[in-house]
């Protein structure tokens, strides 16, 4: 849902860059300011998601490699053989992080489009004064 609105924001502003209202541009700058706090706790909840992950393979692993050695394998072996019965845990790990990576990548995009849209919005408002004032004259 966040992300879909993220997305809607970013292609109406994509689509009409050059022809916006201060008015409307401030209205979607305050949307998608608002929006990118969500996607921030999101981002951190999957690096969250991501870093349990992460320990839950680790002890698994060193868990089964263990259990691995005291039934009388050499540790290389019920190294590798551990990290094999354990492909799942790695597929879980690497999932999470790929989440956790993608809405970090995102979030820093919307960063960059919301210092985009405020320095457009400065210089509409610096064009609008410029006109007010030779109307004016």
């Amino acid at each position: 849902m966040i992300l879909q609105q993220i997305s809607d924001i970013l292609t109406q502003y994509a689509a009409n860059s050059g022809g916006q209202a201060v008015d409307l541009l401030l209205r979607q700058r305050d949307v998608l300011a608002a929006l990118s706090y969500r996607l921030a706790e999101m981002a951190g909840d999957a690096k969250g998601e991501y870093n349990a992950k992460y320990f839950q393979r680790k002890i698994t692993v060193a868990r089964a490699t263990q259990r691995l050695i005291n039934e009388g394998m050499a540790f290389n072996k019920a190294d590798s053989k551990s990290l094999i019965e354990n492909e799942d845990y790695y597929r879980a790990e690497m999932s999470k992080e790929a989440e956790a990576y993608k809405l970090d990548l995102l979030l820093k995009q919307c960063n960059q489009v919301l210092s985009a849209m405020s320095q457009r919005i400065s210089f509409l408002k610096m064009e609008l004064k410029s006109n007010q004032l030779s109307h004016n004259l």
